[in-house]
């Protein structure tokens, strides 16, 4: 993407919580994948670093807050949805959508 749009910006942020029951009738993420998914925050902060090396001023970090917010506060922010393990939250809700969009916002502003 840098390559191929020069005056481009990325911000990454790292990925949210889900519950760890979460399976539905096409997807299987479970603790497993809850796990795996938390192995990446270290690659993130890895790649945004290298990149602040090889192109300075074009990658950033963005939100690192919305995977222990939305643990926290999934009840309230996660929609209830149904699936083979139990009722699981893996999406924001339309009340979630506006916290995560803030979150975002924020980090992006203070990103570049």
């Amino acid at each position: 993407m840098l390559a191929d749009y020069p005056n481009s910006r990325l911000v990454l942020h790292r990925p949210l919580w889900y519950s760890p029951n979460t399976q539905n009738a096409g997807a299987k993420y479970l603790a497993e994948g809850l796990d795996r998914l938390q192995l990446y925050f270290p690659d993130i902060d890895a790649l945004v670093a290298a990149y602040g090396q090889s192109d300075p001023g074009r990658v950033f970090m963005g939100d690192k807050k919305g995977f222990g917010y939305f643990k926290k506060h999934h009840l309230k922010y996660f929609q209830h949805e149904n699936g083979k393990q139990g009722v699981f939250y893996l999406h924001p809700n339309e009340a979630g959508a506006a916290v995560l969009g803030k979150l975002w916002a924020k980090a992006i502003y203070q990103a570049i």
